[in-house]
């Protein structure tokens, strides 16, 4: 897909294989939040992890 985002999980330090190819960077952050709650637990992405997905997230 031409103009698309990719991120994955392991690129914040963890272990965990979850990636994700989006056509937004408001997409994935959308996405990251419902992953996180169910995969790792995290009720709310704080602001700084927030950040972090932002700053991980590659065009493709």
């Amino acid at each position: 897909m031409a103009g698309t985002v990719s991120f994955s999980c392991s690129s914040l330090g963890t272990v965990c294989e979850w990636a994700l190819t989006a056509a937004s960077a408001a997409e994935i952050e959308r996405r990251f939040r419902d992953h996180a709650r169910c995969a790792h637990g995290i009720a709310e992405v704080s602001p700084d992890l927030s950040s972090k997905v932002r700053a991980a997230i590659r065009p493709t």
